[in-house]
């Protein structure tokens, strides 16, 4: 170590350390360093000669104290334009928040910004074409077996009428058409009959026509941008990013955005619900409110529809029924309704917990509603008949015949109880568009199903309103339920289910229903066996079988 003083002060060179001249900045930069020599008394320079000479600078450390003092200098422009992008996005976030409420609340709409929205969403789906499962110009309804794959034995839906109540499964009301009887000119043998239903049999097992309707749909699946697919773009880079893109999108700013619609519909409905703690409203009131509260929480879940049909909107007396697809259903149909009408629907439904029952609490604060246990016989008993007087005195109540949510694949049979002789029925037919998102809800749980509906492109419904209809003269209650069930099929352009929902979800209806399948495939092949056994002369036998030798 070599040491030089001057005017007190202590010069070092120690490897990469140099120390400053005399009066000078120890931090001086290089440029700094040469300058305050250069200006030094001579002196001072003739004692800092040796020293100028013996001095090894870093030229490295310097670089990395340069470059180090630059990024100090440049957190703070970064962390102004984080601050900068943080409150774009709020701002954006709010203004749409605040813009959709005020266009909700005023009677107003986004007008067509909505569907141009769906048409970019489906610019995005066809650049994905070839990853998809099924090709995008297809029908979304893949259910519907093509005729390469038709049933070997066909069951009329029109005259298999199987839950005229939940535990009248007879084989009387089925009715088969054999692949046997089209190629025989309508006859058949007990060998062309039993391999019809074996081949059946095995048809059932490979595809099941009950099950696909209670899970998830199978549009929704075909067309959702996928982790699958994303492993399937390989050096795809512009397909990536709009993945990441679109991902960022729902979940970024679909996903609160509405949450924030959600919470504005229950806070409003709240609102209202303790006004009228205090005072009555009227009728129109009462309406306003409901409407509103509806088109906030479908604006919540992500809900595109369209209505058709305007005149035939179900009026005073009568029942509206419809097939089902969701909780959200009751909300759907509700938000169309005239917020000026004196009256809404009279809603009911299955009692439930948690956050529908919520939503059913606040629901029976604003309009008329009518909630069951479904598990207790005798007040499911009892509503059947509230409903029905419901109906004839004021109405129109909304009703799912059904009985249980599908994923829109299907409709299922209705049950009759409310098809009665003095009721008039108000059809409403339900067709969701499944490539965007799917408003079934088939998870376990709740909020994983309410994370995907927040999450997804959207819900888009088409909502059709059928001409009223009335049980015809000579018409049985089963027919009338059947016709208007095909009324709602036809409209929906969907394909009618010979069957009802709990065929799927109880173990004793699928048991009643296999012993009545099971008798009815004994009787059709007992009716093709001759009472009588046939059996050939044997001059015949031996004419066959000199011929054949």
């Amino acid at each position: 170590m070599t040491e030089t003083t001057c005017n007190q002060s202590v010069y070092i060179k120690s490897g990469s350390k140099v120390a400053a001249p005399c009066g000078t900045d120890p931090s001086i930069s290089l440029s700094r360093f040469l300058t305050v020599i250069r200006h030094q008394p001579s002196v001072e320079k003739m004692k800092l000669q040796p020293l100028k000479e013996s001095v090894a600078i870093d030229f490295n450390a310097l670089v990395r104290n340069r470059n180090a003092l630059r990024q100090t200098r440049s957190l703070p422009a970064m962390l102004e334009v984080l601050s900068t992008l943080f409150w774009t996005y709020v701002s954006t976030l709010s203004l749409a928040f605040i813009s959709t409420v005020t266009l909700i609340l005023s009677g107003s709409s986004w007008g067509s910004l909505p569907h141009k929205y769906l048409q970019l969403v489906v610019y995005i789906q066809q650049l994905f074409t070839e990853y998809h499962q099924i090709a995008i110009d297809e029908p979304t309804n893949i259910m519907v077996p093509s005729p390469s794959v038709a049933a070997l034995i066909q069951r009329d839906a029109s005259r298999c009428v199987l839950a005229r109540s939940q535990s009248t499964i007879t084989a009387q009301d089925m009715h088969f058409v054999f692949d046997s009887d089209k190629e025989n000119g309508g006859s058949s043998n007990t060998v062309d009959m039993s391999l019809d239903f074996a081949l059946s049999g095995l048809q059932s097992i490979v595809q099941d026509e009950v099950a696909p309707m209670f899970a998830m749909s199978p549009s929704y699946m075909a067309y959702e941008l996928t982790y699958d697919i994303w492993t399937k773009l390989g050096s795809a880079i512009h397909l990536k990013a709009v993945c990441i893109a679109s991902l960022i999108f729902r979940v970024g700013f679909l996903f609160p955005l509405r949450i924030l619609l959600l919470g504005s519909s229950f806070a409003f409905a709240a609102f209202w619900c303790v006004i009228v703690l205090f005072t009555d409203l009227s009728g129109p009131r009462k309406t306003w409110i409901a409407v509103c509260y509806s088109r906030l929480f479908c604006a919540g879940t992500g809900l595109v529809a369209r209505y058709h049909n305007d005149a035939n909107r179900p009026t005073r007396p009568g029942i509206a029924v419809s097939n089902h697809l969701s909780p959200n259903d009751i909300q759907i149909i509700a938000a169309d309704v005239d917020p000026s009408r004196e009256y809404l629907y009279t809603v009911t439904g299955q009692r439930h917990t948690g956050i529908i029952g919520a939503i059913e609490f606040l629901v029976e604060r604003l309009c008329p509603s009518l909630w069951f246990n479904r598990a207790n016989n005798d007040e499911r008993k009892n509503f059947t008949n509230i409903i029905m007087d419901e109906g004839r005195r004021a109405g129109p109540v909304l009703i799912f015949p059904e009985g249980y949510c599908t994923n829109n694949t299907r409709v299922l049979q209705f049950r009759k109880a409310v098809f009665a002789p003095d009721v008039r029925i108000h059809p409403i037919a339900i067709k969701q568009d499944g490539r965007y998102g799917d408003s079934f809800w088939s998870e376990d749980l709740f909020y994983k199903y309410l994370f995907r509906i927040l999450t997804s492109w959207a819900l888009v419904y088409d909502v059709y309103y059928l001409e009223a209809q009335t049980l015809q003269p000579g018409e049985s209650a089963d027919a009338f339920a059947a016709r208007v069930q095909a009324l709602i099929a036809e409209a929906a352009d969907l394909p009618v289910a010979p069957f009802d929902g709990s065929v799927f979800y109880k173990k004793i209806e699928r048991a009643k229903y296999h012993d009545a399948l099971q008798q009815k495939c004994a009787t059709e092949v007992a009716s093709c066996i001759p009472s009588e056994p046939v059996s050939p002369s044997p001059s015949e036998g031996f004419e066959k079988i000199k011929f054949e030798t």
